[in-house]
């Protein structure tokens, strides 16, 4: 159900805004039925809606505080958090909302550390928010906060789990090189959106263009054909060209 609502979400939504709420109401209510590539969509339409990201980054982060219990929502607010953690901070109002209240950075800081005591921590979860929270290191100006994320990162540096264990080791020697750790952990840039990545269904294309696509694909068609007969003549050593005698 989940993966049907996303693909109609995708092809008939009247605009970005629209979709984002809708795959949010989606992630809140059923975050844990939620497949991998509808959650990675979902993350592509923000990443690649700059005038949308720090709404979505603020619901997000509402929807977060209400609720850990939701894996996709998790998996999603962490995420964007990590990437847009500033524009959280900054705050802000949106067209008929009520003004977004003040997130302070003790506040981020504080909703991970609940979600990694809690039994909702799976380790892709602990993977997401130990990521997001060193990406904040640099998004983040209270001393304070920096370091107890870099405590974070020093507990879980005898995780049972092998891969949290490598990127807790890491990510605490990156505290080591300031610079270094500015230019690694800056925003990523907006993954392009090609045709075969579409998990949600393909683009819908209107009639006009469809006949243009379709009349290109039958002259190409046509051009192999005769590119292949005329190969064929070559190797036989023939000419298509008919001889007259004389």
């Amino acid at each position: 159900m989940t993966t049907q609502i996303g693909i109609a979400a995708d092809r008939y939504a009247p605009s970005k805004r629209w979709q984002i709420d809708t795959m949010l109401r989606v992630v809140k209510l059923a975050g844990n039925y939620v497949k991998e590539q509808i959650l990675s969509d979902f993350i592509r339409i923000i990443a690649t809606s700059p005038d949308q990201q720090t709404y979505a980054v603020q619901k997000l982060y509402s929807g977060l505080k209400a609720d850990i219990t939701q894996e996709a929502l998790t998996l999603a607010g962490t995420w964007c958090i990590g990437e847009f953690g500033d524009q959280l901070l900054r705050g802000g109002s949106y067209e008929e909302e009520e003004l977004v209240k003040e997130v302070r950075e003790s506040d981020i800081v504080d909703l991970y550390a609940t979600i990694l005591e809690s039994t909702y921590a799976t380790q892709t979860v602990t993977e997401y928010i130990i990521t997001s929270a060193m990406k904040l290191t640099t998004r983040m100006s209270d001393p304070s906060q920096i370091e107890r994320i870099r405590r974070l990162m020093q507990s879980r540096t005898s995780d049972l789990s092998i891969e949290i264990q490598q990127r807790a080791v890491e990510y605490g020697n990156m505290f080591g090189y300031d610079s270094i750790r500015r230019g690694v952990l800056e925003r990523m840039p907006p993954p392009a959106i090609r045709e075969e990545q579409r998990v949600l269904g393909p683009a819908t294309t209107p009639a006009k263009d469809k006949r243009k696509t379709q009349l290109k694909d039958k002259t190409n068609r046509k051009l192999a054909k005769q590119s292949e007969s005329d190969m064929l003549l070559d190797l036989m050593g023939g000419s298509d060209i008919p001889t007259v005698d004389a």
